[in-house]
C-alpha cells in the first residue's frame, strides 16, 4: 500500500493490474511520491506513455491524493536488487 498524507491509501493491485495490462511490457517500477508516483517502464516498442498516466491517475483518484500527480517514462532496464530481483513498488521510507 501507499499510504498518502490524511490517510488516504493506494493499493498496488490496481497500478500492477494497468501496467500488466499492456502488450511488450517487460518491466516496471513504481516510486511513491508525496503527491502520486513515479513511474518507470521498459518496453519493446513504443507506447503512448499520457495513456498509461492517465489511467494510473484515474485509479489513484479512487482511494489516494486530491489531484495525484504521476509520471510515466520510458528506461532502460531497470537496476535490480543484490539478490537480481526487480522492486516492483517502492513507498515513500520515514
Amino acid at each position: 500500500m501507499f499510504i498518502y498524507d490524511g490517510g488516504t491509501a493506494v493499493h498496488w493491485l490496481g497500478m500492477m493490474t494497468v501496467l500488466l495490462g499492456l502488450e511488450g511490457l517487460i518491466e516496471y517500477q513504481v516510486s511513491q511520491t508525496r503527491q502520486g508516483a513515479d513511474v518507470f517502464v521498459v518496453t519493446r516498442g513504443s507506447y503512448d506513455l499520457e495513456r498509461i498516466r492517465r489511467a494510473l491517475v484515474a485509479i489513484m483518484e479512487k482511494t489516494g491524493p486530491d489531484l495525484p500527480r504521476v509520471t510515466v517514462e520510458r528506461v532502460p532496464p531497470l537496476d535490480r536488487m543484490w539478490s537480481g530481483k526487480l522492486k516492483q513498488f517502492e513507498p515513500l521510507t520515514g
